[in-house]
């Protein structure tokens, strides 16, 4: 179904293309499945996804329920599809696909995840624990949380951060266990503190009731209660020399690494996370 290469035939079935798709990956076979995601990350398959969006777009609330389940969600389904995104072979493949919605200056993602998020609020209102409608709701925002994850520029638009909070606000009570850890990796990619509602925290704390192994930090340069371990370390990275100096082979101290918890970071957000790679490196 996909135009040949040159062609000028824009006159492709999206809802058909992309249930076809999803038919396809739900049969399970790996080479058929691989085969899918390579042609999307074509030119060609590029062109369909984003005739698929801007359809999305201009038809914003008045066609959109049918347009989400009979072709967005069945592309959503395609692309997070369990053994698709584990799979190192699609790896490049896949971050083709993600690049592509993050868009040219972060500008395809930002036009279409807001009207994504009205539709799952139009969609959750009224909605019961029971509603098969409710289960794409994973799937939305983890195709949200492989873009956050796939453009680090990502981190540093205050865009996405509404995006996120929006998110939260809007999944179904009975769905905030199974999204937290989703909600989690984006909020700590963010830079956000942990934004998840308290009825979240509530149910972890009932499950999760046992005393926790906790790993205090001794952080680098003065913030160290030691203070710092030789003359090369600095609380601010852009005064560390590259080349080891003596007291750096000499030091008798263990190096600082920074945990990947964000809350064991002495910087917030972006310059945090520049910070611990930084320093890892």
């Amino acid at each position: 179904m996909l135009p040949r290469p040159q062609s000028r035939d824009q006159n492709l079935d999206v809802e058909k293309f992309f249930s076809i798709g999803f038919n396809l990956m739900s049969k399970d076979r790996a080479e058929r499945n691989q085969e899918v995601i390579r042609k999307l990350a074509t030119e060609e398959g590029l062109a369909a996804i984003r005739k698929l969006f801007d359809g999305l777009i201009h038809t914003r609330s008045t066609a959109s329920s049918r347009y989400f389940n009979k072709s967005v969600i069945p592309f959503f389904q395609t692309i997070t599809f369990s053994k698709i995104e584990s799979s190192l072979v699609l790896e490049n493949q896949l971050g083709t696909i993600y690049n592509f919605l993050y868009g040219p200056n972060d500008n395809r993602a930002i036009a279409i995840f807001p009207i994504i998020i009205t539709h799952l609020k139009e969609l959750t209102e009224d909605a019961d624990q029971q509603d098969p409608r409710i289960s794409p709701v994973m799937i939305r925002l983890s195709v949200f949380e492989k873009i956050v994850e796939w453009n680090q520029t990502a981190q540093a638009n205050p865009e996405f951060t509404n995006i996120a909070t929006d998110f939260t606000s809007c999944i179904p009570g009975h769905c905030l266990h199974s999204a937290s850890r989703s909600l989690g990796r984006i909020n700590q990619r963010l830079g956000l503190a942990d934004a998840l509602p308290s009825n979240t925290t509530i149910k972890h704390e009932s499950v999760f009731s046992q005393n926790q192994f906790i790993l205090h930090q001794d952080h680098p340069g003065e913030l160290s209660p030691l203070g710092p371990r030789h003359g090369n370390e600095f609380v601010d990275i852009t005064k560390i020399k590259i080349l080891p100096i003596m007291d750096d082979i000499l030091s008798e101290r263990p190096e600082y690494l920074p945990l990947s918890d964000p809350k064991t970071l002495h910087l917030p957000g972006l310059a945090g996370l520049i910070d611990r790679q930084f320093r890892l490196l």
